[in-house]
């Protein structure tokens, strides 16, 4: 890519898609706050929601609609 290329943050996802798909895990009740560190606690994000649980605005209620999303989870 030349120097100085601004990429718009869907074509970054495409970059990272075609090169490597990945994700990271969220504890959904974080371990510092004495969530557990079992699976029923985790789920898998990809990097951009994962950001969002810990640094956006709504990232609290963000966290808290994982429940609804994912069955498997307990609080």
């Amino acid at each position: 890519m030349p120097s100085g290329t601004i990429l718009s943050i869907s074509s970054i996802s495409s970059l990272v898609t075609a090169i490597l798909p990945f994700v990271q895990s969220k504890d959904v009740i974080n371990l510092a706050e004495g969530g557990p560190d079992t699976v029923e606690n985790a789920v898998a994000l990809c990097p951009n929601c994962h950001r969002k649980c810990h640094f956006g605005n709504d990232g609290e209620l963000f966290s808290l609609g994982l429940y609804e999303c994912v069955e498997r989870l307990k609080r």
